[in-house]
């Protein structure tokens, strides 16, 4: 048999599910423990990290995946070492000594470590999802800034009028369409300030307003009131 030779090591290293002596093997670069019978690998904990993070796919083909092992004694400290899941939520089952921190693998489970190291994680879709919700929040920002842009809506309140004098309206009735626009300017400038406006009574005989709106369900408003000005307008136009 051959005789570890770790610090602090001095007993062999057989493979824990066929007894035989284990035989060393270079994969990616470094120095493994394999069992030529089973295909099983005994990894140092340091040598392990270092070739998963190191080694390419082409440096992990093995022969073909066996069943996982729930328990083994460990070939280092001959102490029984049970199955625990790889980054707990990797769904593959690894023997690792609590005492020595070594590993053993059998045939596939290194190629399936790797494999899920280098996939994209679960932080990588919240990332994801969060840059979706900021895209989503910048669109509905930068609609919110639209219906509540004073400058678009004075430019609509001026063709508004200028459509009115185009279609001959008389200098009162123009007075009386830019005092009706007065509201829904106030809705769409003062969205904010009026959606958390509360106590007002809504003329007499009418409900309080006891609750805040929405600045935008606000703007909105004042766009449909808006509207409805000019389709009167149009209206009227082909009434004649």
């Amino acid at each position: 048999m051959r005789t570890c030779v770790s610090a602090g090591c001095s007993m062999s290293l057989n493979c824990p599910t066929c007894n035989i002596d284990l035989s060393q093997r270079s994969v990616g670069g470094e120095t493994v423990e394999h069992c030529a019978t089973c295909s099983g690998s005994w990894f140092n904990p340091s040598a392990l990290s270092t070739l998963l993070r190191t080694a390419t796919t082409n440096d992990l083909m093995e022969p073909t995946p066996a069943e996982p092992t729930s328990s083994i004694q460990c070939p280092k400290c001959n102490i029984e070492v049970c199955a625990t899941i790889y980054a707990h939520d990797s769904g593959i089952p690894i023997l690792k000594c609590s005492r020595c921190k070594g590993v053993w693998l059998v045939a596939g489970q290194l190629k399936g470590i790797f494999d899920y190291r280098n996939r994209p994680h679960k932080t990588d879709g919240l990332g994801q999802a969060m840059a979706e919700s900021y895209a989503r929040s910048k669109t509905i920002n930068g609609f919110a800034k639209l219906i509540q842009s004073r400058v678009i809506s004075a430019i609509f309140a001026v063709v508004i009028l200028a459509f009115a004098s185009y279609t001959g309206a008389e200098i009162s009735r123009i007075l009386r369409i830019v005092a009706f626009l007065v509201f829904p300017m106030a809705c769409i400038w003062f969205s904010d300030a009026m959606g958390n406006s509360t106590g007002t009574r809504m003329g007499l005989a009418r409900p309080t307003i006891t609750d805040s709106t929405p600045g935008i369900a606000v703007a909105i408003g004042g766009w449909i009131l808006m509207f409805t000005v000019f389709g009167v307008l149009i209206y009227g136009m082909v009434g004649r």
